[in-house]
């Protein structure tokens, strides 16, 4: 072979490799962009407690592996929501603006949507009283009378 048609077929070789990497890295993307169908859904958390909180939602792998998702931070009578996916069991803590834990439990993610009110209790020790927060499920919002659509 001549140098040239040697440096013509390296060159072609190269651009398929170059191709072939560059569609291979295209459809990982477009793949991890894919939803899971029902293995993705929601938590939605709202505030009913008078106080800012933050509520932290963690999935926990087959292994035991506990991976705590981004602590979402909710003023009273606001609300937050977070993407979850895999279904099993979530561990949704809520904290004070101290950073005091409120509440923490356990809540199994099946695939569907999960909407919560959280609200304060106040349990009183001795001369103390302590705040205590609890999760109480409550029906999807949009689906309430009086709301766009309905």
């Amino acid at each position: 072979m001549t140098p040239i048609v040697e440096r013509a077929m390296k060159n072609q070789t190269t651009t398929i490799v170059a191709a072939a990497a560059l569609w291979l890295t295209w459809t990982a993307a477009g793949q991890a962009q894919t939803p899971m169908g029902r293995n993705v859904g929601w938590f939605a958390f709202r505030n009913d407690t008078g106080i800012s909180i933050y509520v932290q939602t963690a999935s926990i792998a087959p292994n035991g592996k506990v991976t705590p998702g981004v602590p979402q931070p909710i003023n009273p009578r606001g609300a937050a929501w977070e993407q979850v996916a895999g279904q099993g069991p979530k561990v949704i803590t809520i904290f004070d603006a101290k950073l005091r834990v409120l509440a923490q439990g356990p809540v199994n993610f099946a695939g569907q949507d999960l909407y919560f009110s959280v609200q304060l209790d106040v349990v009183v020790r001795g001369n103390e009283r302590i705040p205590v927060a609890k999760l109480v499920p409550i029906t999807d919002p949009r689906q309430m009378a009086g709301m766009p659509g309905k």
